[in-house]
């Protein structure tokens, strides 16, 4: 699952400097092939030895790239938490692709969601088209917080597998190298990586408050908002539940399985290879969190709030994971308001549900069912799920909601507090 920047000048700097840093770590590389934006023709085929760059796009900390499918390049989830490259359902009803049985897929959260076998189907990179995939599965993907266009698919472990992949989530760009002609030159020492069901693992160290480290299997996932999040045998044969503080049960994620709640507390530090991170929101899982709560897969799970603090390289072939500093700092944070919300498709604002006792949005009056329909002058739908995420994550801010309650609109001020 960032808190908003102090200041506009504290954002520019902190991004002329991540840029310079970026920039003299990759002095040793091959030069990089610089490709139009993708056309889904037959590029010139370059120096495969050199890297090719495309941009990305960064929302609620996914990462997006385009793809070519059926002639036309398109938007795609990039997640490293799948095995296999999926299909949108619509998308591929669109392209009248032959459908097989139906598939039930599950991951986050208590259920699952229906897909169907396909056939004929293949997506490729426009700049370097020999990286292909032909996805076999189609499922209802969702944006994932992208609001631009809608979102085509999930490439997942097939499509990483081929190449070595460079992340740039500052600079939102994301570099491709030949595996065969990949080396390594940058600052961080590389993690030893390897790849469990075609996901890759690394192994991390849990800092508690008590003084306890506990070694984990750590799942490193692109595909996820949030940044630490632990299985529930994890969690209870460590009796982490009393050992990292003051926890808020919410719902900590979102999946195929629909949404799981969890607590959410703090460990005192993360440490993934030579990388400390301290004070990291931690989600501890219990029932009906899905593969969260059998924990037959991994026994913790880094997102993107972590990862969006680095310049990721991931290497499958060498089994290599590269976490660099991109200079981003702000501290791990979490929704101060006490309630959370969901999308009223209907009206596009936002409904409040579940707000703790003694929260600010208790503490403002706010009540279950409530609608929000702006947030300090701002349409919730003009807003994209970072800005919404933001504004409720500033320790002492006051934010204007205006609320709407049987028909009739009032204006409540929450001042927001740390919970965690």
């Amino acid at each position: 699952m960032s808190p908003v920047k102090a200041c506009l000048m504290a954002s520019v700097v902190a991004r002329l400097l991540a840029a310079l840093v970026v920039a003299a770590w990759t002095v040793h590389y091959r030069p990089v092939v610089e490709t139009a934006e993708s056309a889904c023709g037959t590029p010139v085929q370059a120096d495969r030895a050199a890297p090719v760059q495309l941009p990305i796009r960064v929302a609620n900390n996914h990462v997006y790239f385009k793809m070519c499918v059926a002639g036309t390049a398109r938007w795609f989830w990039l997640d490293s938490g799948a095995e296999r490259s999926i299909l949108d359902m619509a998308v591929a009803d669109a392209l009248g692709l032959s459908k097989g049985r139906e598939t039930r897929s599950n991951g986050m959260g208590p259920g699952s969601t229906a897909g169907a076998e396909i056939k004929g189907a293949e997506i490729f990179l426009a700049e370097r088209p020999s990286l292909r995939v032909a996805p076999s599965t189609a499922l209802p993907v969702g944006s994932g917080g992208f609001q631009d266009e809608p979102i085509t698919g999930i490439v997942g472990g097939d499509f990483i597998r081929q190449a070595v992949l460079e992340i740039d989530y500052v600079q939102q760009r994301m570099r491709v190298y030949d595996p065969g002609a990949f080396h390594y030159a940058g600052k961080a020492r590389p993690i030893r990586l390897t790849l469990v069901n075609g996901r890759p693992h690394i192994r991390g160290e849990l800092v508690l408050a008590d003084g306890g480290i506990i070694s984990a299997d750590c799942h490193i996932d692109i595909g996820a908002t949030r940044s630490l999040a632990l299985t529930k045998p994890f969690v209870e044969s460590n009796q982490l539940l009393s050992r990292v503080g003051p926890t808020i049960f919410r719902p900590a994620g979102a999946g195929m399985g629909g949404v799981a709640w969890g607590y959410l507390g703090r460990v005192a530090s993360l440490r993934l290879g030579d990388v400390q991170l301290a004070s990291v929101i931690t989600a501890l899982f219990g029932d009906s969190a899905g593969v969260f709560s059998s924990g037959t897969q991994f026994q913790a799970n880094i997102g993107g709030e972590i990862l969006r603090r680095f310049v990721v390289t991931l290497d499958y072939t060498h089994g290599q994971l590269m976490l660099e500093p991109n200079g981003v700092t702000d501290s791990f944070e979490t929704d101060m308001s006490g309630a959370w919300y969901q999308i009223d498709e209907a009206t596009g604002g936002l409904r409040v549900r579940d707000p703790l006792p003694q929260s600010a949005a208790d503490r403002a009056g706010l009540v279950d069912g409530d609608l929000i329909v702006s947030i300090d002058g701002r349409l919730p739908r003009e807003m994209d799920v970072d800005a919404r995420r933001q504004t409720m994550e500033r320790d002492g801010a006051t934010v204007v909601l205006r609320v709407r309650r049987d028909g009739a609109d009032r204006d409540v001020k929450l001042i927001l507090r740390r919970l965690i």
